[in-house]
């Protein structure tokens, strides 16, 4: 079991500021020291404290990840149909969006699903993934796939690549800006890059929001907005985006398409404004949802409390009816 070392934020990642963020959960899925925050000015929802950069590394790279989330440190036959059916949607979606015979890099590849759709597609693909158990799997069964950190453990004959893949893994990482720049670097004149990450925005479009929704894995939760601005500090320009029309849990799913921006040069920070300018409207929308879920389980709890007073009281008169019957 890792060793669960947390630090806490005195200054939004995103935007730099330090007036203070706002509390919105200590009640997500598997928490111990985390909490959920909002920063009131660029609206980024966070982990804080959250575990340090070396806590998260030791997360994964020890499959705590795996058995927490998904179970095991491997997946067994129900977890590949399920991964083998979100490749194939997520195929559907881009596959005549890659450039033809494209170089392919995945980073978070899993069991290697999707670089399974590409290698079909007539693409060249390499995945890299931090879940140690995973990586083998896919490498085992015969995909191109390797276990460590991007960009430290890639392979050196891998340094270019048309398009670079990551699938419901920026959610996770500590430092998403530097880790786009990374991908950048790699991604030869045109290349692209495609994400898809859960959006906090269009999960309220729910009735209710769980607080289980946050996870203690995923270190921010991003909306279109906050998603931007990482994209554009990272040197990116947002292309296309896809919205998943599903039923949850994936209705909050949403798919970007970018391309570098050669006119980017520094980061937004230095020459933009972070100020989101709905923060507190969307601030009061998250506490809404939430309160509107706690409400929601209380009610039933009660419900569910008089049906086992009820359920009670029957049996301790059952014993009368019978011997009142008898007489």
């Amino acid at each position: 079991m890792t060793d669960r070392v947390f630090d806490d934020q005195r200054q939004c990642p995103l935007c730099g500021q330090s007036d203070g963020f706002r509390f919105v959960t200590d009640g997500g899925t598997r928490f111990t020291a985390e909490r959920v925050v909002f920063c009131p000015v660029c609206s980024l929802v966070m982990l804080n404290p959250r575990m340090s950069p070396q806590a998260v590394r030791g997360y994964y790279a020890g499959d705590d990840f795996s058995r927490d989330f998904r179970g095991a440190d491997r997946p067994d036959a129900d977890a590949m149909a399920y991964r083998d059916m979100r490749a194939e949607r997520r195929w559907r979606l881009l596959s005549g969006l890659l450039p033809d015979r494209a170089r392919c890099l995945e980073i978070g590849c899993g069991a290697g699903n999707f670089l399974a759709q590409l290698e079909r597609g007539g693409h060249e693909a390499l995945g890299i993934d931090a879940s140690t158990g995973y990586a083998r799997q896919a490498a085992e069964l015969g995909r191109r796939a390797i276990a460590g950190w991007f960009p430290d453990d890639l392979p050196a004959a891998w340094n270019q690549f048309d398009a670079v893949l990551l699938f419901q893994v920026i959610e996770h990482v500590d430092e998403p800006v530097a880790l786009l720049r990374a991908v950048r670097e790699r991604l030869v004149p045109g290349g692209l890059l495609v994400l898809e990450y859960p959006d906090l925005e269009v999960a309220l479009r729910r009735e209710s929001l769980r607080t289980t929704y946050f996870q203690n894995s995923h270190l921010r939760d991003y909306r279109r907005f906050t998603m931007e601005l990482v994209l554009c500090s990272a040197g990116f320009c947002p292309q296309r985006v896809i919205y998943e029309e599903n039923s949850p849990p994936f209705d909050k799913n949403v798919l970007v398409i970018a391309s570098a921006d050669p006119t980017v040069q520094a980061p937004i920070r230095e020459c933009g404004d972070y100020s989101c300018p709905d923060s507190e409207a969307f601030y009061r929308l998250l506490v809404e949802k939430l309160e509107r879920s706690r409400h929601h389980r209380a009610e039933l709890a009660t419900h569910k409390n008089r049906w086992r007073l009820r359920e009670r009281a029957m049996r301790l008169l059952r014993p009368l009816t019978r011997r009142h019957r008898a007489s």
